[in-house]
């Protein structure tokens, strides 16, 4: 997760002064939290710059840690998932509005239409045919650029979520891959002590 607010920008210092907490203790914490998937911004050199956006989160993990003596690494788990379920509710909320307003449109596509065939309907009627043809072709060019609206927005609303998709799968996929690693990192492990082991044995047997 990122902070498109940029704003003010901090030193490791800076957030240790403002958090009160120690500068190693600030580099933890950075270090948790990209490890969850938070991104910080970085300058030329690969160094971190801090935001207003994140002496509130650094705020946050000093608070819970201290509150719930929680690890330092589930504290920033939970802060990024918060993050990115607040941007999907967000992404959702967005879309329901324009769905909304999508089916306003559509209402008042309706509407024309009735107006469009009463008027049909009074063409037998009425002298003015000019002036009913003229207003019936203005109303055929609301309709569609009423339609043209709607079909823009729908497209809109199934990109946004096609993309929403995408990036839900790519946080996973990542997730599945560092867990993956963790694992095989695990299991080559166990495999080079037990290659040890087993030519320590051997080698005291053959002493004996």
């Amino acid at each position: 997760m990122n902070n498109n607010n940029i704003g003010k920008e901090y030193g490791t210092k800076d957030i240790a002064n403002m958090v009160d907490i120690a500068e190693s203790t600030v580099r933890k914490y950075a270090q948790a939290l990209e490890k969850a998937g938070y991104r910080f911004i970085k300058n030329e050199n690969g160094f971190r710059i801090y935001t207003d956006n994140d002496v509130f989160v650094f705020n946050e993990v000093k608070n819970l840690s201290k509150k719930n003596a929680m690890p330092v690494e589930r504290i920033a788990k939970m802060i990024v998932f918060n993050q990115k379920q607040k941007i999907r509710d967000e992404a959702e909320s967005d879309t329901l509005e324009k769905i909304q307003s999508n089916q306003q449109e559509s209402s008042d596509i309706a509407q024309y239409d009735n107006r469009f065939n009463k008027l049909m309907n009074q063409l037998d009627k009425l002298n003015m045919i000019e002036d009913i043809v003229k207003e019936l072709q203005e109303i055929k060019e609301v309709n569609r650029q009423l339609t043209e609206r709607v079909q823009e927005q729908e497209k809109f609303i199934k990109e946004s979520l096609e993309k929403r998709d995408r990036q839900l799968m790519e946080s996973l996929n990542h997730a599945l891959e560092f867990r993956q690693a963790r694992i095989e990192a695990a299991i080559a492990e166990k495999e080079t002590q037990k290659g040890f082991f087993s030519r320590f044995l051997s080698k005291k047997g053959k002493g004996k």
